[in-house]
């Protein structure tokens, strides 16, 4: 093989150790939250911090996917949230060299239904981009809908099946 000259901070992608490497970069990322009330916040971000209260926050990763499940019973309180915590995600994500793409950055609202006019009020600005909330999303594979149901997942699931059902009958 050729020999290949990269960046001097760079991995291979699909290379063996590119999720090892990965997971050293980002093992931090689900205690980050935890900045948000303090003034490391400030620290990272150049921003001043809020106190932020009544904020639930929990952030799953499995590999480069990762899930952030944030609650709060005020839209208002959830927007800022929102808002400064990209802003001190993506200055985690400069610090160590790694790039957040804002157009993959989803939002999904849930809520009990007599709640959902609120729902649409959350946005979330990452830098140049306002995310709006959207009516799915998919995480890890499946199709999660509002209401936490996996109806358009089974939907997609079954007409897949019924594809290769027609196309093996075919042959």
């Amino acid at each position: 093989s050729h020999t290949l000259h990269s960046p001097q901070c760079s991995v291979i992608q699909g290379g063996k150790l590119s999720g090892t490497l990965y997971t050293i970069y980002t093992n931090e990322i689900p205690l980050l939250h935890k900045l948000m009330n303090t003034v490391h916040f400030d620290f990272v971000t150049q921003t001043p911090h809020c106190t932020h209260t009544g904020i639930s926050h929990t952030t799953v990763n499995f590999v480069d996917d990762s899930t952030n499940l944030i609650s709060s019973h005020n839209a208002l309180h959830l927007t800022l949230y929102l808002t400064q915590f990209y802003t001190l995600l993506h200055a985690y994500y400069t610090i160590n060299k790694l790039k957040i793409n804002a157009d993959k950055t989803e939002l999904l609202i849930t809520c009990k239904p007599h709640l959902r006019h609120l729902a649409h009020t959350v946005t979330m600005q990452a830098h140049n981009h306002t995310i709006t909330p959207k009516d799915t999303t998919k995480i890890l594979g499946a199709i999660i809908n509002t209401r936490l149901t996996l109806t358009h997942h089974f939907n997609t699931l079954i007409q897949s099946i019924n594809h290769r059902m027609h196309t093996l009958r075919h042959i």
